[in-house]
């Protein structure tokens, strides 16, 4: 594992286990390829990080709740090559200078020599077996959603752009990125913690020293979702107007209601159990419902009476 030499500007307190401890940060600047944890309540007002397609300067929350003034992402596209990116908050249009330099950049969307597209992942064109990756029509994005973006600049230089998001909170429980270490553990006594200390390779940088606990713990079997999805029941609530999937997690499984031929569609969910999904705008008849659940998929049977 590398870890590299971190940027960070005006105030910053640092904790001995080489984490970075801190009540007030005026500006920090976190490079690809590199990572910052942050161990107490923390206020930062200006956080500039680096992107492109390969990876992502990370700020990790072990404890407490950072405040985030003005968040900057600086991510690099390579010109004319299609990327999956993903914002934590949502944007009505990304040409409103305040909240990208896309105008300031000369990049008009959807058309011109110098332009940006999107594109959307849509699962009714995925239930179709078609490709599910759909052109928008207008430059809004949604928060912590799938998707692809294009810069055409009419160059091969890589180019970088700003996004800008006001007033963001992290906390550990919206931590979705950890840190997984390989350690062979064999021949240690269980129930023993030992030290361990991790040095940078090929870079400058702090050694993170941290104690494990030897107590290895058996990982459940896995769940067969095929099977899973065969065994689910779907029932109706008390009035007839919603029907609920019986799924084994909360996983997000995709739901479509289609026509008895499956020929026409008519609704699409992201469904997460025990929700409900709505009925009561459905005629009386027969339906089809194709469920892609962890993986699996499998078509059931819906009647309306």
């Amino acid at each position: 594992m590398q870890t590299k030499s971190i940027y960070i500007l005006l105030m910053v307190l640092v904790a001995s286990t080489g984490a970075f401890a801190q009540q007030l940060v005026e500006r920090l600047e976190i490079q690809k390829n590199d990572s910052v944890i942050l161990t107490t309540t923390t206020r930062i007002k200006e956080l500039v990080i680096h992107a492109d397609k390969n990876s992502s300067g990370q700020l990790m929350v072990s404890s407490g709740v950072v405040q985030v003034d003005r968040l900057v992402l600086k991510f690099t596209f390579v010109p004319a090559e299609w990327t999956v990116i993903g914002f934590p908050a949502a944007i009505a249009d990304l040409r409103d200078p305040s909240v990208s330099n896309l105008t300031s950049l000369g990049l008009n969307f959807g058309s011109g020599s110098k332009r940006f597209q999107l594109r959307r992942y849509d699962p009714v064109m995925r239930a179709q077996e078609k490709d599910p990756w759909v052109t928008a029509n207008d430059a809004s994005v949604p928060a912590n959603s799938g998707l692809m973006m294009q810069v055409t600049t009419g160059s091969s230089t890589p180019q970088e752009v700003e996004f800008y998001f006001d007033n963001t909170t992290l906390s550990a429980r919206q931590q979705e990125n950890e840190i997984l270490i390989d350690l062979d553990m064999q021949g240690k006594a269980m129930q023993q913690v030992y030290q361990v200390r991790i040095e940078p390779v090929n870079a400058a940088g702090r050694p993170l020293e941290i104690e494990v606990l030897n107590a290895p713990q058996m990982a459940p079997a896995p769940l067969n979702y095929a099977e899973e999805l065969v065994a689910a029941n779907i029932y109706f609530n008390e009035d007839k107007s919603a029907i609920r999937i019986a799924l084994p997690t909360s996983e997000t499984a995709k739901v479509v209601v289609m026509d008895q031929r499956m020929k026409k569609v008519i609704d699409a969910y992201e469904y997460i159990s025990p929700a409900a999904i709505p009925v009561a705008h459905l005629r009386k008849g027969s339906y089809r419902l194709l469920i892609e659940y962890g993986g699996a998929s499998e078509v059931k049977s819906l009647k309306i009476n």
